[in-house]
């Protein structure tokens, strides 16, 4: 009924005309093959996603709500529990970070090759270099208190700073 597929086969794909009919000729051909450096992006696509996810639940799971008490809230951040949870979260993020640009980069080549048009991939790659500062921020700024109380002796956790930090934190994520 069917064979498999060969990946590394060549493919050609036909670019129409969207105003002309099915019958017309391909205006422009394409080929693509599916290189290492294609199967590596898209791997580090799905790695994008398990580190930010896995990066996300272990900052944001633990962290106070807007009803918590302040005397929870300056316990819950003097924790050293909960300061290597969110540490670890933050570089699991910025690992998925470096994860996505890459992806990003191939998904610019790639559709650089099939579009007339450089207003797609410009604008693709321009809006996921815009979400990993984001994300490199909002990491960044999810472990500020927590890494300023494990690092210096003097700092003292004060309840609306960190509040404020988690409100900042979550904002960044959009």
């Amino acid at each position: 009924i069917g064979s498999m597929v060969d990946p590394n086969e060549d493919f050609t794909w036909f670019i129409r005309d969207s105003t002309s009919d099915n019958l017309a000729p391909p205006i422009r051909e394409v080929g693509m093959r599916a290189s290492w450096w294609d199967r590596f992006a898209a791997l580090c696509g799905v790695l994008f996603v398990g580190f930010f996810v896995a990066g996300f639940v272990l900052q944001g799971t633990s962290a106070p709500g807007p009803d918590t008490p302040p005397a929870d809230i300056v316990a819950h951040y003097s924790e050293s529990g909960s300061e290597l949870k969110m540490e670890l979260g933050a570089t699991l993020v910025g690992f998925a970070i470096v994860f996505v640009l890459i992806f990003l980069a191939r998904l610019h080549g790639s559709l650089r090759r099939v579009e007339e048009d450089r207003l797609l991939p410009s604008s693709a790659l321009a809006g996921g270099i815009v979400m990993a500062v984001f994300l490199g921020a909002s990491a960044a700024v999810g472990t500020a208190v927590v890494s300023a109380e494990g690092f210096y002796r003097a700092f003292e956790v004060d309840p609306n700073t960190a509040l404020a930090f988690s409100t900042l934190w979550v904002w960044l994520l959009g």
